[in-house]
């Protein structure tokens, strides 16, 4: 068995279905170059006079999102998208129930996929995140987890 090693944050994979749950069309989003996750939390205060000053709490509720960034892809001549940055950014304008749509993020080592519903917040559609006069123009998501994801194992 090789030893277990560290894993580099460029092989994780990013994906959005824009097809239904029962038959799903799995679009990765390329040219991500930096990605973070965000926990969190709500408590309840479950504090009484006998804490003695001291606050008790305990986690009513949680979630997670994800903030993931690269460089906005067009194709000069045509003005053609990367496929995945473009339905993102599609499924960032949706309001209410089509707000909702299934992201998942595979492991470095593609042993593991979580996989959830999710809402999403992402550069303006057509135009990316901007950058400095020798920058690359950015591009950016933030995907806000929406209940349990389903975790699975290879």
């Amino acid at each position: 068995m090789p030893p277990i090693t560290e894993a580099l944050a460029r092989a994780m994979k990013f994906e959005l279905n824009t097809g239904t749950t029962a038959l799903p069309t799995w679009v990765e989003v390329s040219n991500v170059n930096a990605a973070s996750f965000s926990p969190s939390s709500v408590d309840a205060n479950t504090t009484t006079f006998d804490d003695a000053g001291w606050q008790s709490h305990l986690k009513s509720s949680r979630t997670f999102s994800y903030t993931i960034g690269g460089l906005y892809q067009e194709d000069p001549d045509t003005g053609a998208r990367d496929p995945g940055q473009d339905a993102v950014e599609a499924w960032a304008e949706e309001i209410g129930p089509a707000s909702r749509k299934e992201f998942r993020i595979t492991s470095p080592s593609g042993q593991t996929t979580r996989e959830f519903v999710a809402t999403a917040e992402s550069s303006p559609a057509g135009i990316g995140s901007g950058g400095g006069n020798d920058d690359p123009n950015a591009w950016t998501v933030t995907v806000k987890q929406s209940g349990a994801a389903t975790v699975v194992t290879a």
